[in-house]
């Protein structure tokens, strides 16, 4: 079972252990600037940071990751970005613990853009299933198990398959009235 990490220290000590799991799966670092650096392996790249509340924006750890194509500075392939605090359903990252085993996840909702959730079909896998004593559970992909050995592959396979989802964009469909209930969460 997992538990959905609320509190801002567990979400801050997981963001931690997300960023040395990163540079242990992406050696390599290229700075652009000294406030972002890319962490890479040649072939996949990520980048974090850190968005502050305010202006009806939600503060969050921002992850981002990508492929390395034409450089450093094309778009993320993904951005799973996790709320500083609590359950933020617009926000489509979020960490969770197996009970059992005590490892930390960082997970996604499957929101893409374009294509919404129709990533999630398209995809195919199971998603897991996070508690915290809400009525509404959060859903999720397992995206990477953080301080765990060979955890790259997951998460390689995941932006793999995101970025093969956007390179078939023209077959996913893109209606706007799909998001509507997304944009309408609060």
């Amino acid at each position: 079972m997992l538990s959905l990490l609320v509190t801002r220290d567990d979400i801050a000590q997981a963001q931690l252990d997300l960023q040395d799991t990163m540079t242990r799966v992406f050696p390599e670092t290229h700075r652009p600037d000294t406030e972002f650096p890319y962490y890479h392996n040649g072939t996949y790249w990520y980048r974090t940071g850190y968005r502050a509340g305010g202006n009806g924006t939600t503060a969050c750890h921002l992850n981002a990751f990508g492929e390395v194509r034409d450089g450093f500075r094309p778009p993320a392939t993904v951005e799973i970005n996790v709320a500083e605090e609590g359950r933020k359903k617009a926000i489509g990252g979020f960490f969770a613990r197996d009970l059992a085993s005590g490892t930390v996840y960082l997970l996604h909702a499957g929101w893409i853009n374009p294509g919404g959730y129709a990533f999630r079909d398209w995809f195919g896998q199971k998603q897991f299933t996070a508690l915290d004593g809400h009525p509404e559970p959060r859903q999720g992909f397992i995206v990477v198990a953080l301080n765990i050995s060979n955890s790259e592959h997951s998460l390689i396979r995941y932006i793999e398959e995101i970025a093969a989802f956007r390179d078939a964009d023209d077959e996913v469909p893109t209606d706007p009235a799909q998001f509507r209930p997304f944009y309408q969460e609060p």
